[in-house]
């Protein structure tokens, strides 16, 4: 398991993206959800690496401008999740410098969930807060 450590008010933490915790795989894997009106595939690359890989390489097919979702979680308790929803369109280039600048969180942090969406077909794919596709 990789992690990394992050200081926060003079306290350390060691960061990792919860798909590489207990209960995941270390191998790669997909599988398909019949569960939706639309079929749609799960996956996990098999490491924080790969998984920045494929986020790019599926966000280069969506084209220039993508619209987005950003989904944070503000509060977890046992109700349930509070989450703050950010949402627009950004342009692919922009989107690769805010993300760049902080990748070692954005593919660490469990934290948030992101849905980019191809405008004009509607086509998306999320990236979840366990750090799966």
């Amino acid at each position: 398991m990789s992690g990394w450590l992050i200081l926060v008010f003079g306290r350390e933490y060691t960061m990792v993206n919860k798909a590489e915790l207990g209960g995941y795989s270390e191998e790669p894997f997909f599988k398909t959800d019949k569960d939706y009106d639309q079929g749609r595939i799960i996956a996990w690359a098999g490491d924080v690496e790969r998984q920045a890989q494929l986020f790019w390489s599926l966000a280069e097919t969506l084209g220039e401008r993508i619209d987005y979702l950003l989904k944070v979680e503000l509060d977890v308790n046992e109700k349930a999740s509070q989450w703050r929803r950010i949402f627009g369109n950004i342009l692919l280039s922009d989107l690769k410098v805010a993300i760049k600048s902080h990748d070692e969180l954005f593919f660490h942090d469990s934290g948030f969930q992101i849905c980019l969406r191809k405008p004009d077909s509607g086509e998306y794919f999320a990236y979840d807060e366990h750090g799966i596709f």
